[in-house]
C-alpha cells in the first residue's frame, strides 16, 4: 500500500490539530499557573486571529514552551523540523 495524496493531506491535518492542542494548552497552564505575563500573553493569544497567532507562537515560543507537558513539547518541536 503506497502513500496516497490524501493519508498525506490527513497527516499534515492531524498535526496542525495537535501542534494547535500543545498551543491550547501551554495556555491553560499559563493561564492558571503562569505569572501575570504569561497569562497576559495566553489571553492575547485566545483572542488572536490565526496570522497573530503564528506571530505570537514566534515571538514568544520559549514562553509557551515552559508551559506545556514533554509530550507537547515533542509535538511542536517535531511539527517545526517538518514544517
Amino acid at each position: 500500500m503506497g502513500v496516497t495524496m490524501k493519508s498525506v493531506q490527513n497527516n499534515l491535518i492531524d498535526q496542525e490539530a495537535m501542534r494547535w492542542n500543545a498551543f491550547y494548552n501551554a495556555c491553560h497552564n499559563m493561564t492558571h499557573k503562569g505569572s501575570d505575563f504569561a497569562g497576559a500573553l495566553a489571553e492575547l493569544y485566545y483572542k488572536a486571529d490565526k496570522t497573530n497567532k503564528a506571530k505570537l507562537e514566534d515571538t514568544f515560543l520559549d514562553v509557551f514552551m515552559r508551559h506545556m507537558d514533554n509530550s507537547d513539547r515533542k509535538i511542536v518541536s517535531s511539527c517545526e523540523v517538518t514544517a
